[in-house]
């Protein structure tokens, strides 16, 4: 997935989904989805499921790499697996 790829944070669209991609990735967090690795597309697939319509890969992305930066119980790390890298909530990895 290409994170920076023709990506316009000032689209209404754009910022819709961003919000909502947020608010979801937030409460999975909450809700211990990410006590155990997920791989992006494993992400992705959940998201759109959720909202019920596809959501850009390049928006799943930017949530996920606010998410890293973060240093609350919402902090997310990112693992390099033999399939490539994984999330994972920091509360879990310790």
């Amino acid at each position: 997935m290409d994170i920076g790829h023709n990506f316009d944070p000032n689209k209404p669209s754009t910022l819709n989904e961003l919000r909502k991609v947020k608010r979801i990735i937030e409460a999975q967090v909450g809700t211990g989805y990410f006590n155990k690795n997920r791989s992006p597309y494993e992400i992705h697939k959940l998201v759109c499921i959720i909202l019920g319509t596809y959501v850009k890969p390049k928006n799943l992305m930017k949530i996920l790499e606010d998410l890293l930066n973060r240093s609350d119980e919402l902090k997310l790390i990112r693992k390099e697996s033999k399939y490539g890298f994984v999330y994972l909530s920091k509360s879990y990895a310790g």
